[in-house]
């Protein structure tokens, strides 16, 4: 009797420790959005564990959403490969990420396909070499166009003369 009740105590330990184990994976393993943006977003609004890859205009990125206790929401985003584009921009972007705490009270009105929405909360190589080849953008076409500027500018200084 002795050694049935030994037994049975064992095996309640065993499925115990298992059952705590299981616990324990289901809520801190990520869960595995693939290439699902709906996923991925709903992950985000409500703050939990998620990885997925996404391609946004050709480009593989990898997202990892961290869950926070805190009133950040912690995300991860890398380039994995930057698809047609020039030579240039392929090397200021690839391979680079950028980590982002948004806080929670603004994850509404966050989605995953614009990143340029969350730029001002994050750091990283990915978001200097993003806001480098805004501005690279915006010189390219102001040049384009200093020439029909300043033919204007003459007219009008000229008709107030």
């Amino acid at each position: 009797m002795k050694n049935k009740r030994e037994v049975y105590r064992y095996l309640v330990v065993i499925f115990g420790c298992i059952l705590i184990v299981l616990i324990l994976a289901y809520m801190y393993l990520p869960k595995n959005c693939e290439y699902s943006s709906k996923c991925l977003d709903q992950s985000l609004k409500n703050c939990e564990r998620s990885n997925s890859l996404q391609i946004v205009n050709g480009n593989t990125y990898f997202y990892q959403i961290k869950a926070s206790w805190k009133e950040d929401c912690n995300i991860k985003i890398k380039v994995l490969e930057v698809a047609g584009a020039d030579l240039e921009t392929k090397q200021l972007l690839d391979k680079k990420d950028m980590f982002c705490k948004i806080p929670k009270n603004k994850l509404s009105n966050v989605t995953i396909e614009n990143v340029n929405n969350i730029l001002d909360y994050c750091t990283g190589t990915l978001k200097e070499s993003m806001l480098e080849l805004m501005i690279k953008r915006l010189y390219e076409v102001i040049v384009s166009n200093i020439g029909p500027i300043t033919v204007e500018m003459q007219n009008s200084f000229n008709k107030t003369r």
